[in-house]
């Protein structure tokens, strides 16, 4: 699988926004400023805003961008209502694109938790489980531990939204 542009990458994700006439913003106008602002470093809403508005003459080269760079609330408001595993998913075959086309394949599976996030699992706190492309130092694809599980339980749900066809995955020990 080739790399996709990153305007390819969302254009089949669901828009969770209500089909109205106050909607603006198409939804890959949206995704791919955010994406690029949290690149270049942005942390919050206002400052993906901030990111769009200085380089909108840059995005307005392949973004339709019809009612211009929308605001810190809206986007707010899009990442609410998306749905974690279709936005997942739409990034996995970006990343899993980028990872083939640069011919990359050692994969390791591995779990982390962050102590200072509770959660109610077996830790006690959040515990993301995620696919690292090692050569390409990339994360193809991360999960949650599921409440009250552990690292193994959520193994497979990650190894499922990923393509690793001629890949080389390596677990931890707790895999």
């Amino acid at each position: 699988m080739p790399a996709l542009p990153l305007t390819a990458v969302f254009a089949d994700l669901p828009d969770p926004r209500r089909d109205t006439e106050n909607k603006p913003h198409a939804l890959t106008d949206v995704l791919v400023v955010a994406t690029c602002a949290v690149i270049g470093g942005a942390e919050t809403w206002d400052a993906i805003a901030l990111f769009g508005r200085c380089k909108e003459s840059f995005f307005r080269r392949f973004l339709p961008l019809a009612n211009g760079i929308p605001s810190p609330d809206t986007f707010g408001r899009v990442f609410a209502k998306l749905d974690p595993a279709a936005l997942a998913a739409a990034c996995g075959r970006r990343l899993a694109g980028a990872v083939e086309s640069a011919g990359l394949v050692p994969t390791a599976i591995d779990g982390k938790s962050v102590r200072g996030a509770k959660k109610a699992t077996n830790t006690g706190c959040l515990h993301p489980v995620s696919a690292w492309a090692t050569e390409a130092r990339l994360t193809l694809g991360q999960v949650s531990v599921p409440d009250g599980s552990n690292e193994i339980a959520a193994v497979p749900e990650l190894l499922a939204a990923l393509d690793l066809t001629g890949a080389i995955v390596t677990p931890d020990a707790a895999g």
